[in-house]
């Protein structure tokens, strides 16, 4: 990770590790890194976003267990799972149609 050329996001992030918002680039970098060894705050990182207003979440790969794990934690969420290539193009139409809600 330190080989790594890092720049300062665009939004913060939730770090997993913490549940909680990061934004600077050694925060997002440390919190990255300690993933790999700690367990992750799941529960928290899903409520942490949710309190910010986040109703949709996008997994990405094969399985719907977090999609699962995320609908007991916020029952009224959304989740779309992209499991292959060919699914990415929902993934347009499932964000954009939170803007007609």
């Amino acid at each position: 990770m330190k080989a790594c050329t890092w720049n300062q996001g665009a939004f913060p992030l939730v770090a997993n590790v913490s549940g909680q918002l990061v934004s600077s680039v050694s925060d997002i970098r440390d919190g990255l890194y300690e993933q790999t060894y700690s367990p992750v705050q799941w529960v928290k990182s899903v409520r942490t976003m949710c309190g910010l207003g986040v109703s949709r979440f996008v997994e990405i790969g094969p399985g719907k267990v977090l999609s699962g794990m995320i609908k007991k934690i916020q029952k009224d969420a959304s989740c779309l799972s992209v499991e292959t290539a060919g699914d990415l193009s929902r993934v347009a139409e499932f964000v954009a149609s939170e803007d007609q809600e």
